[in-house]
């Protein structure tokens, strides 16, 4: 890395450039960035839409079953929900689950259930005292609403279904009953999904078994990490799947999984042979491997970006050419994994320390193949922004959709650039090894953070440009 004072040089000039016209940068990259930054910004405009979740319950383990019909996209499910208590005396929980879903039934602790729009109101059988904890069952049904990004997604590659979600922001009760709120984290999840023995289903975790029922498979996925329920997934066709492995820091074996469309498998097996050398490269910088327990990989679905999901990165098939010319976002999606999914964004509001983030370590990683001459051209082509003065915390709907992405990684790039290199990776790795890691964090907490890592006020920084 380059010292404090070349970096400085580097933040002036380019930054500067913000309220002009773009720079030029390859078409290919700035056609995935306008299609995943718009979709960015339709999720944004939700982002205080709904009711809030029900403050009185912390669910800690969810069971899914689910059947998804791969013709039509009928969804019939069974969730099975370990809750506990934040209250003495509950006697009723609410859980988000979206229309048109159908509750068919309910069960174990709950005895009965009523309906008020998206919210699923359960009164349970016995009241329960704060620290005690319960299971509710719901079995439903219907046609999942597909909403932000698409929530519930069901089309075609090369004529073959394919059926992938895409949660984020609020989008998981759409598919299954849930508290949809990302501070409250589910310590583990078990996923099992039956489906015609043609596909393979993938999600978080690691696969723990695969059923043969006749014309049907059932896939059993585990998550023993804890996961925000918009970092849930689920992705069906009929894949072809390679493997490779990653050695940890403490030398243990950790299995990379790529699936993809049969179609694409000798292309993916180019572009994806980056995904080691990269989680390489982020556990040195930062700290091990999030979830090294379980596994890493991508599963391709029909949509022109990627979407962090726990372990298991949703890509978008059309992005795999077999000419690495992607590597940026194999690269910006895995450090999500660490920067969204091991601490997550506590609000939308908070998404800076998500995207922000993750577009950095975009430009690290070029820095660390391409040397610092790499970096300013990366910089450089991230320093037009749509609304220059526009807020990276709690991002407006007005706004261009890349402030959070490119103003966001510029100001971890000038902040590197005001207290150093070195400060700037322990203020990193501390982060990562926070109070906050395997839970929620907001901007207001990485502010305090940062300010531990210099004796320079940043206070001015901050309110200058976030």
């Amino acid at each position: 890395m380059k010292s404090p004072l070349a970096a400085l040089l580097l933040i002036c000039l380019p930054f500067l450039a913000l309220a002009q016209s773009p720079a030029p940068e390859d078409s290919l990259l700035e056609g995935w960035y306008k299609n995943h930054l718009a979709g960015a910004q339709s999720r944004f405009v939700q982002l205080d839409g709904g009711e809030r979740s029900d403050p009185s319950i912390d669910v800690r383990y969810v069971h899914l079953a689910l059947s998804p019909s791969m013709s039509t996209g009928n969804l019939i499910g069974r969730a099975e929900l370990l809750c506990e208590s934040r209250v003495q005396g509950l006697s009723s929980l609410e859980l988000d689950l979206a229309q048109p879903m159908l509750v068919d039934s309910v069960g174990a602790d709950a005895s009965s259930w009523n309906r008020m729009g998206d919210i699923l109101h359960l009164l349970l059988t016995q009241p329960a005292d704060s620290g005690e904890q319960f299971t509710v069952m719901i079995a439903y049904s219907g046609m999942p609403a597909s909403s932000g990004f698409g929530s519930w997604s069901l089309t075609n590659h090369a004529g073959t279904p394919i059926l992938s979600t895409l949660s984020e922001p609020y989008g998981a009760r759409s598919w299954w009953p849930c508290k949809d709120d990302p501070t409250d984290k589910l310590d583990s999840l078990r996923l099992e999904v039956t489906v015609p023995s043609a596909y393979t289903a993938t999600s978080n975790g690691v696969l723990e078994g695969v059923d043969n029922l006749g014309i049907n498979t059932r896939w059993r996925w585990v998550e023993r990490y804890p996961i925000a329920s918009y970092l849930v997934c689920l992705s069906v066709t009929n894949y072809v799947s390679f493997e490779d492995s990653y050695i940890s820091m403490a030398g243990d074996t950790m299995p990379v999984v790529h699936y993809v469309y049969p179609e694409d498998l000798a292309d993916a097996q180019i572009d994806f042979d980056v995904t080691v050398p990269m989680l390489e490269f982020f556990s040195q910088l930062w700290g091990e491997y999030p979830f090294v327990q379980e596994k890493y990989g991508h599963s391709a679905f029909a949509w022109s970006g990627g979407m962090e999901h726990q372990c298991n990165t949703s890509y978008g098939a059309n992005l795999i050419r077999g000419d690495h010319v992607y590597d940026r976002i194999v690269a910006h999606e895995l450090a999500h994994q660490w920067w969204g999914d091991l601490i997550t964004c506590a609000t939308f509001d908070d998404i800076w320390l998500n995207e922000g983030f993750a577009t950095y370590s975009e430009a690290l990683w070029t820095e660390h193949t391409g040397g610092f001459a790499a970096l300013q051209n990366f910089m450089v082509t991230r320093a037009w922004v749509t609304d220059p003065s526009g807020p990276v915390y709690a991002p407006t709907s007005t706004f261009g959709s890349n402030t959070v992405y490119r103003k966001g990684a510029w100001l971890l790039h000038m902040l590197r650039g005001i207290i150093g290199d070195t400060a700037f990776t322990e203020l990193m790795r501390g982060w990562y090894q926070s109070d906050h890691a395997y839970g929620s964090a907001t901007v207001a907490d990485f502010v305090a953070h940062a300010q531990t890592f210099t004796d320079k006020d940043l206070s001015g920084f901050w309110q200058g440009y976030l």
